[in-house]
Protein backbone atom coordinates (compact mmCIF):
# COMPACT_ATOMS: atom_id res chain seq x y z
CA UNK A 1 0.00 0.00 0.00
CA UNK A 2 1.03 3.65 -0.78
CA UNK A 3 0.51 6.71 0.95
CA UNK A 4 -1.22 9.29 -0.53
CA UNK A 5 -1.15 12.87 0.17
CA UNK A 6 -4.07 14.83 1.62
CA UNK A 7 -5.28 17.98 0.39
CA UNK A 8 -5.61 19.98 3.05
CA UNK A 9 -2.81 18.14 4.70
CA UNK A 10 -4.19 17.09 8.02
CA UNK A 11 -7.74 15.89 6.84
CA UNK A 12 -7.01 12.57 7.28
CA UNK A 13 -5.34 9.72 5.71
CA UNK A 14 -5.30 8.04 2.74
CA UNK A 15 -3.16 5.06 0.84
CA UNK A 16 -4.07 2.39 -2.15
CA UNK A 17 -4.43 -1.45 -2.17
CA UNK A 18 -4.18 -3.88 -4.84
CA UNK A 19 -7.65 -4.79 -5.13
CA UNK A 20 -7.53 -7.13 -8.14
CA UNK A 21 -5.39 -8.24 -11.22
CA UNK A 22 -6.50 -8.90 -14.74
CA UNK A 23 -3.90 -10.65 -17.20
CA UNK A 24 -3.82 -11.39 -21.19
CA UNK A 25 -1.59 -13.13 -23.21
CA UNK A 26 -0.12 -12.44 -26.52
CA UNK A 27 2.50 -14.56 -28.78
CA UNK A 28 3.60 -16.59 -25.61
CA UNK A 29 3.45 -13.50 -23.42
CA UNK A 30 1.42 -12.56 -20.59
CA UNK A 31 0.23 -8.66 -19.54
CA UNK A 32 -0.78 -8.36 -15.65
CA UNK A 33 -2.70 -4.99 -15.15
CA UNK A 34 -3.41 -3.89 -11.59
CA UNK A 35 -6.31 -2.49 -9.93
CA UNK A 36 -6.30 -0.65 -7.24
CA UNK A 37 -8.82 0.96 -4.92
CA UNK A 38 -8.17 3.40 -1.72
CA UNK A 39 -8.65 3.25 1.99
CA UNK A 40 -9.08 6.44 3.04
CA UNK A 41 -10.26 8.17 6.89
CA UNK A 42 -11.86 11.20 7.76
CA UNK A 43 -11.10 14.14 10.92
CA UNK A 44 -13.71 15.87 11.95
CA UNK A 45 -14.54 18.84 9.79
CA UNK A 46 -13.40 16.93 7.18
CA UNK A 47 -15.04 14.89 4.22
CA UNK A 48 -13.17 12.98 1.73
CA UNK A 49 -14.28 13.53 -2.09
CA UNK A 50 -11.74 11.89 -4.61
CA UNK A 51 -8.39 11.16 -5.70
CA UNK A 52 -7.01 12.63 -8.52
CA UNK A 53 -4.20 11.43 -10.16
CA UNK A 54 -2.42 11.66 -13.77
CA UNK A 55 -2.51 8.35 -15.95
CA UNK A 56 -0.04 7.87 -18.71
CA UNK A 57 -1.02 5.40 -21.48
CA UNK A 58 1.65 4.44 -23.76
CA UNK A 59 0.32 2.24 -27.07
CA UNK A 60 2.63 0.07 -28.81
CA UNK A 61 2.39 -2.68 -31.22
CA UNK A 62 3.69 -6.31 -30.95
CA UNK A 63 7.15 -5.56 -32.13
CA UNK A 64 7.03 -2.92 -29.49
CA UNK A 65 7.20 -0.21 -31.05
CA UNK A 66 5.45 3.07 -29.58
CA UNK A 67 2.79 4.30 -31.61
CA UNK A 68 1.27 7.11 -29.02
CA UNK A 69 1.42 8.37 -25.56
CA UNK A 70 -1.12 10.35 -24.18
CA UNK A 71 -1.41 11.81 -20.13
CA UNK A 72 -4.91 12.18 -18.84
CA UNK A 73 -6.09 13.79 -15.59
CA UNK A 74 -8.55 11.14 -13.71
CA UNK A 75 -10.43 10.62 -10.46
CA UNK A 76 -11.06 7.66 -8.18
CA UNK A 77 -14.23 8.30 -6.23
CA UNK A 78 -15.39 6.10 -3.63
CA UNK A 79 -17.40 4.29 -6.37
CA UNK A 80 -15.98 4.20 -9.95
CA UNK A 81 -12.69 3.18 -11.81
CA UNK A 82 -10.21 1.46 -10.20
CA UNK A 83 -6.85 2.90 -10.46
CA UNK A 84 -5.24 0.85 -12.98
CA UNK A 85 -1.36 0.17 -13.38
CA UNK A 86 0.31 -2.62 -15.89
CA UNK A 87 0.14 -3.90 -18.73
CA UNK A 88 -2.70 -5.71 -21.11
CA UNK A 89 -2.82 -6.81 -25.00
CA UNK A 90 -6.10 -5.76 -26.93
CA UNK A 91 -6.84 -5.47 -30.46
CA UNK A 92 -3.34 -6.52 -31.60
CA UNK A 93 -1.70 -3.66 -29.62
CA UNK A 94 -0.12 -3.69 -26.07
CA UNK A 95 -0.82 -1.07 -23.66
CA UNK A 96 1.40 0.04 -20.92
CA UNK A 97 -0.30 1.94 -18.06
CA UNK A 98 0.73 3.83 -15.00
CA UNK A 99 -0.57 6.74 -12.74
CA UNK A 100 1.45 9.28 -11.28
CA UNK A 101 0.75 12.24 -8.60
CA UNK A 102 -1.80 11.03 -6.50
CA UNK A 103 -3.32 13.71 -4.15
CA UNK A 104 -6.40 12.86 -1.79
CA UNK A 105 -8.97 15.79 -2.13
CA UNK A 106 -11.06 16.45 0.83
CA UNK A 107 -14.08 19.11 1.52
CA UNK A 108 -14.18 20.93 4.34
CA UNK A 109 -17.05 21.51 6.45
CA UNK A 110 -17.55 25.81 6.45
CA UNK A 111 -20.11 26.39 8.96
CA UNK A 112 -22.34 29.58 9.63
CA UNK A 113 -24.17 31.10 11.81
CA UNK A 114 -25.50 34.56 12.69
CA UNK A 115 -25.99 36.60 16.06
CA UNK A 116 -28.96 37.39 16.95
CA UNK A 117 -30.42 34.76 15.20
CA UNK A 118 -33.38 35.48 11.98
CA UNK A 119 -31.78 38.94 11.03
CA UNK A 120 -29.94 37.74 8.20
CA UNK A 121 -29.61 34.69 5.80
CA UNK A 122 -25.91 33.67 5.07
CA UNK A 123 -25.35 32.59 1.65
CA UNK A 124 -22.03 30.14 0.40
CA UNK A 125 -20.29 27.85 3.12
CA UNK A 126 -21.53 24.28 4.09
CA UNK A 127 -19.07 21.36 2.59
CA UNK A 128 -16.48 23.35 0.33
CA UNK A 129 -13.67 21.50 -1.52
CA UNK A 130 -10.06 21.82 0.43
CA UNK A 131 -8.00 24.35 -1.47
CA UNK A 132 -10.74 26.72 -3.45
CA UNK A 133 -11.80 29.42 -2.44
CA UNK A 134 -15.28 30.11 -0.78
CA UNK A 135 -17.50 33.79 -0.54
CA UNK A 136 -19.50 34.72 2.12
CA UNK A 137 -22.05 36.81 1.91
CA UNK A 138 -25.27 38.34 3.85
CA UNK A 139 -28.74 39.15 3.06
CA UNK A 140 -30.96 41.26 5.58
CA UNK A 141 -34.18 39.66 7.22
CA UNK A 142 -34.83 42.22 9.61
CA UNK A 143 -34.46 46.58 9.88
CA UNK A 144 -32.82 47.77 11.95
CA UNK A 145 -29.52 46.11 12.88
CA UNK A 146 -26.23 46.89 11.45
CA UNK A 147 -23.62 44.33 10.46
CA UNK A 148 -20.72 44.22 12.75
CA UNK A 149 -17.95 41.53 11.50
CA UNK A 150 -17.33 38.14 10.90
CA UNK A 151 -16.03 36.43 14.16
CA UNK A 152 -13.88 33.17 14.28
CA UNK A 153 -13.19 31.66 18.19
CA UNK A 154 -14.47 34.86 19.31
CA UNK A 155 -12.36 37.50 17.26
CA UNK A 156 -13.18 39.90 14.55
CA UNK A 157 -11.98 38.22 10.93
CA UNK A 158 -13.47 40.45 8.86
CA UNK A 159 -15.71 43.67 8.81
CA UNK A 160 -16.56 43.41 5.30
CA UNK A 161 -20.41 41.85 4.77
CA UNK A 162 -18.99 39.63 1.63
CA UNK A 163 -16.21 37.22 3.20
CA UNK A 164 -14.13 35.65 1.18
CA UNK A 165 -10.58 33.10 1.58
CA UNK A 166 -9.33 30.35 0.51
CA UNK A 167 -10.25 27.19 1.96
CA UNK A 168 -6.99 25.18 3.92
CA UNK A 169 -9.12 23.31 6.74
CA UNK A 170 -13.11 23.22 8.95
CA UNK A 171 -14.39 26.96 10.38
CA UNK A 172 -16.71 28.02 12.27
CA UNK A 173 -17.59 31.24 11.25
CA UNK A 174 -20.21 34.22 12.99
CA UNK A 175 -22.01 36.95 11.19
CA UNK A 176 -22.66 39.27 14.26
CA UNK A 177 -24.97 42.10 14.25
CA UNK A 178 -26.09 45.11 16.54
CA UNK A 179 -29.56 46.50 16.89
CA UNK A 180 -29.12 49.55 15.53
CA UNK A 181 -30.10 52.70 18.11
CA UNK A 182 -32.57 55.85 17.20
CA UNK A 183 -31.69 59.41 17.33
CA UNK A 184 -34.18 61.53 17.61
CA UNK A 185 -34.02 66.07 17.16
CA UNK A 186 -37.13 67.88 17.55
CA UNK A 187 -37.26 71.80 17.27
CA UNK A 188 -39.09 73.75 20.05
CA UNK A 189 -40.86 75.99 17.40
CA UNK A 190 -39.29 78.87 15.18
CA UNK A 191 -36.34 76.43 13.48
CA UNK A 192 -35.14 73.36 11.94
CA UNK A 193 -33.53 70.55 13.00
CA UNK A 194 -31.11 67.72 11.31
CA UNK A 195 -29.33 64.71 11.49
CA UNK A 196 -26.13 64.43 9.75
CA UNK A 197 -26.13 65.60 5.72
CA UNK A 198 -30.17 64.42 6.44
CA UNK A 199 -32.88 67.10 4.93
CA UNK A 200 -34.17 69.54 7.89
CA UNK A 201 -37.40 69.73 9.46
CA UNK A 202 -39.38 70.07 12.79
CA UNK A 203 -38.81 66.39 13.52
CA UNK A 204 -36.07 64.23 12.60
CA UNK A 205 -35.41 60.70 13.27
CA UNK A 206 -32.39 57.89 11.81
CA UNK A 207 -31.09 54.23 13.57
CA UNK A 208 -27.44 54.20 13.78
CA UNK A 209 -24.99 51.39 15.22
CA UNK A 210 -24.39 52.47 19.15
CA UNK A 211 -21.34 54.20 19.10
CA UNK A 212 -21.27 55.78 16.06
CA UNK A 213 -20.37 59.58 15.92
CA UNK A 214 -23.40 62.11 13.86
CA UNK A 215 -23.94 65.67 13.91
CA UNK A 216 -26.90 67.14 14.28
CA UNK A 217 -28.10 70.36 12.89
CA UNK A 218 -30.10 73.20 14.56
CA UNK A 219 -31.03 75.92 11.71
CA UNK A 220 -33.18 79.12 13.23
CA UNK A 221 -36.05 80.32 11.10
CA UNK A 222 -35.43 84.34 10.25
CA UNK A 223 -35.43 86.57 13.46
CA UNK A 224 -34.77 84.35 15.38
CA UNK A 225 -31.83 82.47 17.01
CA UNK A 226 -30.60 79.33 18.07
CA UNK A 227 -30.87 78.95 22.41
CA UNK A 228 -29.42 75.35 22.84
CA UNK A 229 -29.97 71.78 22.94
CA UNK A 230 -31.68 70.03 25.48
CA UNK A 231 -30.39 66.65 26.35
CA UNK A 232 -32.43 63.71 28.29
CA UNK A 233 -30.99 64.63 31.43
CA UNK A 234 -31.25 68.06 31.50
CA UNK A 235 -27.76 69.44 30.47
CA UNK A 236 -28.27 72.21 27.97
CA UNK A 237 -25.49 72.77 24.96
CA UNK A 238 -25.38 75.71 23.31
CA UNK A 239 -23.11 74.27 20.43
CA UNK A 240 -25.48 74.65 17.35
CA UNK A 241 -23.49 72.31 15.16
CA UNK A 242 -23.15 69.35 17.76
CA UNK A 243 -21.85 66.24 17.06
CA UNK A 244 -23.09 63.43 19.14
CA UNK A 245 -22.09 59.34 20.06
CA UNK A 246 -24.84 57.51 19.44
CA UNK A 247 -26.03 55.56 23.10
CA UNK A 248 -26.76 51.66 23.12
CA UNK A 249 -29.15 52.44 26.01
CA UNK A 250 -31.52 54.50 23.95
CA UNK A 251 -34.47 53.65 25.32
CA UNK A 252 -33.46 56.09 28.26
CA UNK A 253 -34.12 58.97 26.07
CA UNK A 254 -30.13 58.90 25.10
CA UNK A 255 -30.43 59.61 21.61
CA UNK A 256 -33.23 62.29 21.94
CA UNK A 257 -32.10 66.30 21.26
CA UNK A 258 -34.23 69.17 21.63
CA UNK A 259 -33.86 72.22 20.07
CA UNK A 260 -34.99 75.52 21.48
CA UNK A 261 -35.09 79.04 19.82
CA UNK A 262 -35.74 82.39 20.37
CA UNK A 263 -36.53 85.77 19.06
CA UNK A 264 -33.34 87.67 17.98
CA UNK A 265 -31.98 90.89 19.97
CA UNK A 266 -29.60 93.49 18.83
CA UNK A 267 -27.04 95.52 21.33
CA UNK A 268 -26.37 98.60 19.42
CA UNK A 269 -23.46 100.31 21.23
CA UNK A 270 -22.06 103.55 20.75
CA UNK A 271 -19.04 105.94 21.67
CA UNK A 272 -19.09 109.50 23.10
CA UNK A 273 -17.06 111.70 22.21
CA UNK A 274 -16.00 110.03 19.01
CA UNK A 275 -12.69 108.80 18.90
CA UNK A 276 -12.47 108.86 22.57
CA UNK A 277 -12.10 104.56 22.37
CA UNK A 278 -14.03 101.41 21.20
CA UNK A 279 -16.17 98.77 22.66
CA UNK A 280 -15.10 95.11 22.66
CA UNK A 281 -17.44 91.86 22.97
CA UNK A 282 -20.61 92.65 21.04
CA UNK A 283 -22.01 89.61 19.46
CA UNK A 284 -25.22 90.24 17.57
CA UNK A 285 -28.12 88.79 17.27
CA UNK A 286 -28.56 86.82 21.19
CA UNK A 287 -31.17 84.91 21.99
CA UNK A 288 -33.45 86.63 24.77
CA UNK A 289 -32.40 85.84 28.40
CA UNK A 290 -28.39 85.20 27.20
CA UNK A 291 -25.93 87.43 28.26
CA UNK A 292 -24.00 90.20 27.03
CA UNK A 293 -20.59 91.46 28.37
CA UNK A 294 -18.93 94.52 26.88
CA UNK A 295 -15.55 96.33 27.69
CA UNK A 296 -14.65 99.94 26.71
CA UNK A 297 -11.09 100.22 25.72
CA UNK A 298 -9.97 104.25 25.90
CA UNK A 299 -7.80 105.76 23.19
CA UNK A 300 -4.89 107.76 24.30
CA UNK A 301 -5.64 110.70 25.92
CA UNK A 302 -9.12 109.51 26.66
CA UNK A 303 -10.20 107.84 30.11
CA UNK A 304 -13.35 105.97 30.26
CA UNK A 305 -16.05 107.65 32.02
CA UNK A 306 -18.89 105.40 32.63
CA UNK A 307 -22.00 103.63 30.77
CA UNK A 308 -25.18 105.46 29.49
CA UNK A 309 -28.38 103.60 28.71
CA UNK A 310 -30.51 104.97 25.99
CA UNK A 311 -32.33 107.58 27.97
CA UNK A 312 -28.86 108.68 28.93
CA UNK A 313 -28.92 107.20 32.76
CA UNK A 314 -25.63 106.46 33.94
CA UNK A 315 -26.19 102.65 34.73
CA UNK A 316 -22.25 101.34 35.60
CA UNK A 317 -18.91 102.87 36.03
CA UNK A 318 -17.27 99.84 35.03
CA UNK A 319 -15.51 99.27 31.95
CA UNK A 320 -16.21 95.83 31.41
CA UNK A 321 -20.37 95.86 31.74
CA UNK A 322 -22.34 92.49 31.64
CA UNK A 323 -26.12 92.21 31.53
CA UNK A 324 -29.07 89.85 30.90
CA UNK A 325 -30.24 90.70 26.67
CA UNK A 326 -34.01 90.67 26.83
CA UNK A 327 -34.98 92.97 23.96
CA UNK A 328 -33.11 95.32 21.68
CA UNK A 329 -30.81 97.54 23.91
CA UNK A 330 -28.50 100.45 23.25
CA UNK A 331 -25.84 101.63 25.32
CA UNK A 332 -23.15 104.67 25.01
CA UNK A 333 -19.97 104.33 26.31
CA UNK A 334 -18.25 107.83 27.29
CA UNK A 335 -14.65 108.96 27.55
CA UNK A 336 -13.33 111.85 29.27
CA UNK A 337 -10.98 113.70 27.48
CA UNK A 338 -7.72 113.62 29.71
CA UNK A 339 -5.87 116.80 27.77
CA UNK A 340 -8.93 119.25 28.40
CA UNK A 341 -8.56 118.02 32.14
CA UNK A 342 -4.73 119.18 31.95
CA UNK A 343 -5.53 122.44 30.97
CA UNK A 344 -8.22 122.82 32.93
CA UNK A 345 -5.51 122.52 35.89
CA UNK A 346 -2.70 124.25 34.12
CA UNK A 347 -4.94 127.55 33.82
CA UNK A 348 -6.07 127.21 37.85
CA UNK A 349 -2.20 127.31 38.43
CA UNK A 350 -1.27 129.87 36.05
CA UNK A 351 -4.66 132.33 37.13
CA UNK A 352 -3.57 132.12 41.31
CA UNK A 353 -1.03 134.26 42.87
CA UNK A 354 -1.14 132.10 45.86
CA UNK A 355 1.97 129.57 46.01
CA UNK A 356 1.39 125.83 45.96
CA UNK A 357 2.72 122.57 47.14
CA UNK A 358 2.84 118.85 44.96
CA UNK A 359 0.57 116.75 47.36
CA UNK A 360 -0.29 113.19 46.65
CA UNK A 361 -0.11 111.28 43.75
CA UNK A 362 -3.69 111.00 41.83
CA UNK A 363 -5.34 107.71 40.84
CA UNK A 364 -8.08 106.71 38.66
CA UNK A 365 -11.37 106.02 40.29
CA UNK A 366 -12.43 103.42 38.09
CA UNK A 367 -9.42 101.70 37.67
CA UNK A 368 -7.30 102.40 40.22
CA UNK A 369 -4.39 103.21 37.92
CA UNK A 370 -1.97 106.24 38.49
CA UNK A 371 -2.40 108.74 36.01
CA UNK A 372 0.14 110.63 33.84
CA UNK A 373 -0.07 113.97 32.17
CA UNK A 374 -1.33 113.16 28.54
CA UNK A 375 1.57 115.51 27.03
CA UNK A 376 4.07 115.35 28.86
CA UNK A 377 3.49 111.51 30.36
CA UNK A 378 5.02 112.21 34.11
CA UNK A 379 3.10 111.78 36.94
CA UNK A 380 0.51 113.82 37.71
CA UNK A 381 -0.33 115.01 41.44
CA UNK A 382 -2.61 116.65 43.53
CA UNK A 383 -1.97 120.03 44.27
CA UNK A 384 -2.55 122.15 47.51
CA UNK A 385 -2.37 125.45 48.67
CA UNK A 386 0.00 126.76 51.28
CA UNK A 387 -1.76 128.34 53.78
Amino acid sequence: MANIPTIPTGAGSASTYLDSTTTTQYDGQTFTLNHYDVNYTENTGYGFEYVKYDATVIKKDTHGSVISETTEERYWYNSGWDIEVGDYYSGGYIYNVSATSLKAYYDCNISTSVEPSGVATVHGGGWVLGGTDCTLSLSYNQTYYEFDGWYENGSKVSSSESYGFNVTGPRSLIAKFVVKEVVQVISGGNGTVSIGSGEAGQFKSEYFAPGTRVTIHAYPDDGYVFNYWWLYDGTLVTTKDYEITVSSDGESGENFYYASFSPACFVTVNVSPQGGGSVIGLSNPYASGSTCTLTAIANPGYSFSHWEDSGGTEISRNPTYSFTVTSDTSLTAVFDDDSSSSSDDSSSDDSSSEEWEEGPLLYDPVTGRLRCDPITGSLRYLKRRIV
